[in-house]
């Protein structure tokens, strides 16, 4: 697998952020510049994102595999909303080569089950994707104003979200399908106790995707893991919140 991979900095430990579900590495590039000041900081898109474009989007065990593969010395991982399941993933099939973790706005399971009332707040993936399908434009830009929802400056976090979206092409579809496929699928809360890495979650209070209540869950489930709840933050504290988000995670893996 070829992606592209954005490096920041020069610190002698290596530190990998893994973007959301239709987004791509440049979302990321602010957090990145904040934590390259100790790390050497790597930004992949991912497959049929950004400007990784052309490859396939695999399942997520494959996916979470190449991912590895690309980054064979031990490093520190962080994952945001989607990239926090692959991070996951990445860090129960692949423990001695993860540090130390961190989760932002994450989940073990998406959808709202019987058992699970910690399901996104999205709703039906199926309808979703449908929709993706009759109006691609329109239901990423509804997705994109999602993130903003709860922030207590919500047209200002939209703004930077655009902004930063502004210069790569939309994702490949077929990608993005992939991305609801993993969505719709996963579920790792039979196997998240086995993530025996200090783990960070980080939560927006005001989370309009993931329910607080999922970063709660995780935090009971992960032997080593410390939740913190960013007040007036959405799905996406690192935008809203980006310097306290950076001093935590930076205060995280250089424990």
């Amino acid at each position: 697998m070829k992606l592209h991979i954005e490096t920041l900095g020069s610190g002698p430990e290596n530190l990998v952020l893994l973007h959301g579900w239709s987004m791509h590495g440049e979302v990321c590039h602010a957090l990145g510049e904040r934590l390259a000041q100790r790390f050497r900081v790597h930004i992949p898109d991912l497959p049929g994102h950004g400007r990784s474009r052309g490859e396939p989007m695999p399942d997520l065990c494959r996916l979470a595999t190449a991912l590895a593969g690309l980054f064979p010395t031990p490093i520190h991982l962080c994952g945001w909303s989607l990239g926090a399941q692959i991070a996951m993933r990445w860090a129960l099939d692949c423990p001695n080569q993860i540090y130390r973790l961190a989760v932002i706005a994450a989940t073990p399971r998406f959808p709202a089950a019987a058992d699970w009332q910690a399901g996104s707040a999205i709703g039906d993936l199926e309808a979703f994707a449908a929709a993706l399908h009759s109006d691609y434009r329109g239901t990423l830009e509804r997705f994109i104003a999602l993130q903003a929802m709860g922030a207590p400056e919500p047209r200002r976090v939209l703004a930077d979200f655009r902004r930063r979206l502004a210069h790569a092409q939309m994702p490949d579809p077929e990608a993005l399908d992939a991305g609801l496929r993993i969505l719709a699928q996963t579920d790792l809360r039979p196997e998240v106790g086995g993530l025996g890495q200090p783990t960070l979650i980080l939560h927006g209070e005001r989370d309009a995707v993931v329910p607080e209540a999922a970063g709660e869950w995780l935090a009971r489930a992960l032997p080593r893991a410390r939740l913190l709840v960013i007040p007036d933050a959405g799905h996406a504290p690192f935008v809203s919140h980006e310097g306290e988000c950076a001093e935590a995670l930076l205060a995280h893996f250089n424990d």
